[in-house]
């Protein structure tokens, strides 16, 4: 069994990681809007750009300062719908592919054995 103050240690860590790979600038509303466009792309699920807007639990104002920003560093791109020009998803950028395939090495090697024990049996994110 795993200690507490092992796990806060491998939390902490992570966070470390985060801060210093992930374009989150410390920002709680950034991380969660790399995971939405992160799982949404593994699912195979487009993503329009109102559903992200609608599925971070933060305000309108926080998360379009960090949408954009994402857009305009190149982490995301846009891409509109062929039937309806006025719809328009949101998809990952290599540069977003290559870093979380890196979150989740990361995870899967620190993390994995101890909390996540099926965890070698994970894909990288562009082989999804």
């Amino acid at each position: 069994m795993v200690n507490a103050n092992k796990i806060l240690n491998d939390l902490i860590a992570l966070r470390h990681w985060c801060a210093g790979n992930l374009p989150i600038e410390n920002s709680y509303v950034a991380y969660d809007l790399l995971l939405i466009v992160a799982e949404a792309s593994t699912a195979n699920r487009k993503l329009t750009v109102k559903n992200l807007f609608n599925s971070a639990p933060h305000s309108y104002t926080a998360v379009r300062m960090h949408y954009k920003r994402l857009v305009n560093d190149g982490w995301f791109e846009l891409v509109e719908d062929e039937q309806d020009r006025r719809v328009k998803y949101v998809v990952p950028t290599k540069q977003f592919i290559g870093t979380i395939n890196n979150y989740l090495a990361v995870v899967k090697k620190d993390l994995g054995p101890r909390y996540y024990p099926k965890c070698d049996q994970c894909t990288s994110f562009n082989e999804v």
